[in-house]
């Protein structure tokens, strides 16, 4: 704990950097930590060390800056205000309308995700009913094989066509035949 405080305090009273201007020092006393018996280098608990530290600098903001090179003497500053007033203006712009091409992308996704859901309901709704309806199919012929039929009337003399369906009396005819066998 007592590096941490060191390297604040070090930091702090470090001259501020070349590039920042410095700003008004501000000074203060802090009390003295309590001591610990671990690091004996420390100072006693009941000295008080001075720390020092410079404010930054607070920068202005665009407004400021717009309304400051209006008010410039020189024509350059002037027209430079101008421009970046401008800037700001096309780039305020540019952020309305990305949030509201955002805002209708999200509402169209919205939507599509309704759209989604009903058609997911939809097709559900349609699996059941064709679940519940018979198949198209025609049933399976009664009795015998149509080939085994025809054998049998062409070995009895009754006239039953090569192809196609079978007459309803041939089939009686074999089934009556072959019921008393």
């Amino acid at each position: 704990m007592q590096w941490s405080r060191d390297a604040l305090e070090k930091r702090i009273n470090e001259p501020a950097a070349a590039t920042a201007t410095p700003g008004p020092t501000i000074r203060a006393v802090v009390p003295a930590r309590r001591h610990d018996p671990v690091r004996p280098s420390d100072p006693r608990p009941s000295d008080p060390q001075l720390v020092t530290s410079t404010a930054r600098e607070v920068k202005p903001s665009a407004n400021e800056l717009i309304v400051a090179a209006a008010n410039s003497p020189k024509a350059r500053t002037r027209a430079l205000g101008v421009k970046v007033a401008g800037l700001l203006g096309d780039l305020s712009q540019r952020l309305e309308t990305e949030e509201r091409e955002q805002a209708a992308q999200a509402a169209e996704k919205t939507a599509n995700a309704k759209r989604l859901k009903r058609i997911e309901e939809l097709e559900a709704e349609l699996k059941k009913l064709r679940s519940k309806t018979r198949s198209t199919k025609t049933a399976p012929p009664l009795g015998a094989p149509a080939p085994e039929v025809r054998k049998w009337a062409k070995g009895q003399g009754i006239e039953c066509p090569d192809y196609g369906k079978i007459p309803n009396t041939v089939r009686d005819a074999y089934d009556a035949a072959h019921v008393a066998a």
